[in-house]
């Protein structure tokens, strides 16, 4: 979703009805599309992670938590931005981005730090009731 400045209501972006497992690769939309500054997008999810689930790879059902394994929840939501004008001359800035990025463990650190996933009464994995969202706005 794409929350912009001024607009009641989040813009979906981007929809994967009948996710497949087996669909773990990136997804373009079919042309650009521009968003004024200031906006800011949210990636919302959910799995049926239920017996009635002919794709649950799990039987009986069992609790998936956020990590790395093929067993776990993998969603990691990128985005890729582009701007009319050149931001860098030499053109290595996004590759040192990635390099620190990657060598700095930021987004381990923050799923470890920032999320806390508990089961709920009926046993769904839920975030944490003291879970707050303005705390995650960057």
């Amino acid at each position: 979703k794409a929350h912009v400045p001024g607009e009641q209501e989040p813009l979906l972006v981007v929809r994967v009805p009948q996710w497949d497992y087996n669909w773990q690769s990136s997804y373009e939309l079919q042309s650009p599309r521009r968003f004024p500054a200031g906006t800011r997008f949210e990636a919302e999810v959910s799995y049926d992670n239920s017996a009635a689930n002919p794709r649950n790879p799990f039987d009986p059902p069992q609790n998936v938590w956020h990590n790395e394994s093929i067993h776990d929840e993998m969603l990691l939501p990128m985005f890729t931005f582009a701007s009319e004008q050149p931001l860098d001359r030499k053109g290595d800035s996004f590759a040192n981005f990635i390099y620190w990025l990657g060598r700095s463990r930021f987004l381990r650190r923050l799923v470890d730090h920032r999320y806390k996933y508990v089961a709920d009464p009926q046993g769904n994995i839920v975030l944490s009731p003291d879970y707050d969202p303005a705390d995650h706005r960057y």
